[in-house]
C-alpha cells in the first residue's frame, strides 16, 4: 500500500494528493432485511448485493454479517463473500447450536480491476443434517458492505 501523503507547512493539497487518501464506504451496503430459510445448499443471500465503479489501483474492504439458526445442534454454516460470478473471495464458518442466533462475519481486501463490480453474499450449510435460517429484520439486517481503502 502506498503511504498516505503527509503534508508539510505550507505545502499545497493537490487534488492528486488527496485522492490517494482512502474514502471510505463506496455505497449503500447490500442488505437483508427479512429471514431466508430452509438453507441447506450454497444460495445467495437475497438483497444483500453491492455494485460499484473500482478505481483501477485502488483497495477495497468488502465485509458480510448474517445471524444463523439451525434445526439441529453441530451444523457447520458458511457465510461467503463472492464476487457477481460466484468467484470465492473470503468464506467464514460457524458451527451452529439451536439456543438462539449466532453471528457469521466475514471480510476480505480486493484490489479489482477499473470499471463496475459487483459483490454478494452467499450462506449455505457445509455439513450436517438440519436447515439452517438466516435470521434478518430491519434492526439486525444480514449485510455486505464495501470501503476505499486507499490506493495500492
Amino acid at each position: 500500500m502506498a503511504a498516505r501523503h503527509l503534508y508539510a507547512s505550507g505545502e499545497t493539497l493537490t487534488a492528486a494528493n488527496k485522492n490517494l487518501d482512502p474514502s471510505g464506504a463506496v455505497a449503500a451496503p447490500g442488505q437483508a432485511t427479512t429471514n431466508q430459510g430452509s438453507i441447506t445448499t450454497v444460495v445467495d443471500v437475497t438483497s444483500a448485493t453491492i455494485t460499484f465503479t473500482a478505481i483501477s489501483g485502488y483497495r477495497y474492504r468488502i465485509s458480510g454479517q448474517g445471524l444463523f439458526s439451525s434445526t439441529v445442534s453441530g451444523d457447520n454454516a458458511s457465510l461467503t463473500i463472492t464476487d457477481g460470478s460466484n468467484t470465492v473471495l473470503q468464506t467464514a464458518n460457524l458451527i451452529v447450536s439451536t439456543a438462539g442466533t449466532q453471528t457469521i462475519t466475514s471480510s476480505v481486501v480486493v484490489t479489482p480491476s477499473a470499471g463496475s463490480v459487483t459483490y454478494k453474499l452467499r450462506a449455505s450449510r457445509v455439513s450436517g443434517t438440519g436447515v439452517l435460517t438466516l435470521t434478518a429484520g430491519s434492526t439486525a439486517p444480514a449485510f455486505v458492505d464495501v470501503e476505499d481503502i486507499g490506493s495500492t
